[in-house]
């Protein structure tokens, strides 16, 4: 799923939340 879907599915996201979340699990995967 890309950036646009996940704001397309859930207008009240914001690009630069979708890439925090995307950072956070990031982090998460790699502890």
């Amino acid at each position: 799923m890309e950036a646009g879907e996940i704001l397309a599915s859930y207008p009240s996201l914001t690009a630069q939340a979708i890439q925090a979340a995307i950072a956070y699990a990031a982090k998460l995967a790699r502890e």
